[in-house]
């Protein structure tokens, strides 16, 4: 007896009572505000050189308004300007910062804002990655993983663009299969 919503829900969505409407509609169960690569950086790691992606996977739980992307330089470079986003799990750019607008110019907490936030992200798999374009590569807090465990998460490692790019700004889209194994986590979050 009581009016549902004309609008087509996606996959892994339930019904939720919309008061204000006076109607059910289509919604995600859970709501995030954060989502971040690793728990806690115990090491400071350097980039890959320019133009080549640091990529890390992730899964956002729950239905994620992305609004900033934050990181950590602990080893600046003068003049060095990047970027960093998120990829979904066919390797599309669906949210960055855009062109310079990383900076690894000063240590600590870099804020980066996303183009045409708020994004809104649904729950699923998705790529952190990570670009700059310096003749020397900054450092940023990491998790640093031996190297005998390259592989072990799959997807986790560096993307060299084909063609090559400048490294300010990340490509449109990636090959998650071309993805170099590796074993250094940079500490990125995705903040609302």
């Amino acid at each position: 007896t009581r009016l549902l919503a004309a609008d087509a829900p996606s996959d892994g969505m339930t019904i939720r009572w919309n008061a204000a409407a006076a109607r059910w509609e289509p919604a995600y169960n859970s709501q995030v505000t954060i989502v971040a690569s690793v728990i806690s950086p115990v090491a400071n790691r350097s980039l890959p050189a320019a133009g080549v992606l640091r990529v890390t996977p992730v899964t956002i739980p729950g239905l994620l308004t992305l609004n900033q992307m934050r990181f950590r330089v602990t080893t600046n470079e003068p003049g060095v300007t990047g970027d960093v986003g998120i990829y979904d799990s066919d390797g599309n750019l669906v949210a960055s910062g855009g062109a310079n607008s990383a900076s690894f110019d000063t240590n600590g907490q870099k804020i980066v804002s996303m183009v045409g936030a708020p994004k809104t992200l649904q729950p699923g798999q998705y790529y952190f990655a990570i670009v700059h374009n310096g003749a020397f590569a900054p450092f940023i807090s990491s998790v640093n993983l031996t190297a005998n465990s390259a592989g072990v998460i799959t997807g986790m490692g560096n993307f060299t663009p084909t063609p090559t790019i400048t490294g300010n700004v990340l490509p449109a889209t990636i090959s998650i299969s071309s993805i170099v194994d590796g074993f250094e986590v940079p500490f990125i979050s995705a903040h609302k």
